[in-house]
């Protein structure tokens, strides 16, 4: 049995559901040595983005560009009385600042890229040929043979979906062809790691709420987009355990990545305040691609190719990988050092079975031990999706965990005739 410390005897069965890490290798607290004072991460709001740690009227850098910065900049603006108004359209907006805000917030990360505006799901459902797209690929992907070929098989499907969910739209065939290639080009360029092109932040995200509320018409990202959250599903359920070959590992992640970032952004309503934030000059994006802090005198700047700009605090709103890769906690640490849990080349996430059960260094199974959630991913895919339907980890533990008592509980009752089975 498996010993915790701090209580007594020994258990059968430990379950492992630590979710999202409060810290990890790459946490600025870990290396911290600036003079502003650092607010290490962003949730829960009430606790870490208080008056008490970020001033009204403060000039806040935050590293980070994804869905937890567009909180912290809701939370240090409209949550401390700040409004927004609608112009001639629910989803074009005006900002009026409130008393307490912060005078501005300077996001700064590696890329620079946004992540972009989900569609408004009514408007999505009356897209011409939408429907297509998991018609297409929805039974491509279940009878894909094990493992999968990242770039020859899975891929292909991608592209064929995608343009399923746009071509119906383009008159053409010129312009049909002219589409396919783009959207070939781009897969597999997105997979290979080939740098991306820059392009203005604002105006990506304005474009993309543009085209998700049927302002203007779809167009390559939104098919890519769409396509990946609609063939979601089926991918988690195919994917998930030996379903790719280990060799494709680093380029699956490395498209997993840009499609999270056009598919799984913020709402439109969200991006279109973080619009009208941008608009009124609260937040500034100045610095976000590739700032960096650095101190001079007693200030700390947030520098980049654009200048400097001096800073009263900065929150760290970027949230530890998923994964057991880089982890300081200590639970799954020692795990993994003691052999009891291992992680597959190319993977982040502890090795498990469909039931969770862990996988120990030499690949049987550790009797007693499983994990759920997102110390498992890529073992498990899409693990923050946070959908009760995707993922049956939790509930094919549990059924386990039953059958066991069960087993025992008939053990039990052979043995004593006089009791009976419950």
């Amino acid at each position: 049995g498996w010993k915790i410390a701090g209580c007594v005897g020994l258990f059968d069965e430990v379950l492992i559901a630590t979710g999202h890490e409060g810290s990890w290798e790459g946490a600025l607290s870990t290396q911290w040595s600036h003079r502003a004072p650092l607010v290490p991460r962003v949730f829960p709001v009430q606790r870490w983005l208080t008056r008490a740690r970020v001033a009204p009227g403060a000039t806040v850098a935050v590293r980070g560009f994804a869905l937890t910065f567009i909180d912290a900049a809701l939370a240090l603006t409209e949550g401390r009385g700040g409004l927004f108004q609608y112009l001639d359209h629910p989803y074009q907006l005006r900002y009026r600042p409130g008393t307490s805000d912060a005078e501005a917030i300077l996001p700064f990360s590696r890329t620079g890229r946004p992540m972009l505006a989900k569609p408004n799901p009514s408007l999505a459902r009356n897209i011409a040929a939408v429907a297509s797209c998991t018609r297409v690929g929805d039974p491509e992907i279940a009878r894909l043979s094990l493992p999968s070929d990242l770039y020859g098989q899975l891929i292909p499907i991608l592209a064929r979906a995608a343009r399923a969910a746009l071509v119906l739209n383009r008159r053409s065939h010129a312009e049909q062809r002219e589409v396919g290639d783009e959207i070939d080009e781009w897969l597999v360029a997105v997979a290979d790691g080939a740098p991306m092109a820059h392009v203005d932040p604002a105006r990506e995200i304005q474009r993309s709420l543009a085209v998700g509320v049927g302002l203007i018409p779809t167009d390559v990202i939104w098919a890519l987009g769409h396509t990946w959250r609609s063939l979601y599903p089926a991918l988690v359920s195919r994917l998930s355990g030996g379903g790719l070959a280990d060799n494709d590992w680093p380029a699956f992640l490395r498209l997993s990545a840009e499609m999270e970032r056009i598919a799984f952004g913020p709402s439109a309503l969200n991006a279109a305040k973080l619009l009208a934030l941008i608009d009124a000059g609260r937040v500034d994006l100045t610095h976000v691609r590739g700032g960096q802090l650095s101190d001079e005198d007693t200030h700390t700047l947030l520098c980049s190719s654009h200048g400097n700009q001096p800073v009263d605090v900065v929150v760290d709103a970027v949230l530890a990988p998923p994964g057991a890769l880089g982890t300081t906690n200590p639970l799954l640490r020692g795990l993994l050092n003691g052999g009891h849990a291992r992680i597959l080349p190319g993977r982040r996430g502890l090795d498990v079975t469909a039931e969770g059960q862990c996988r120990d260094i030499n690949g049987s199974l550790t009797e007693g031990l499983s994990v759920i959630g997102r110390p498992t991913e890529d073992s498990v895919i899409g693990n923050d999706t946070l959908s009760r339907t995707l993922h049956p980890s939790s509930d094919c533990w549990a059924q386990r965990i039953v059958r066991r008592c069960n087993d025992n509980h008939a053990l039990q009752s052979s043995a004593r005739p006089d009791r009976v089975p419950v």
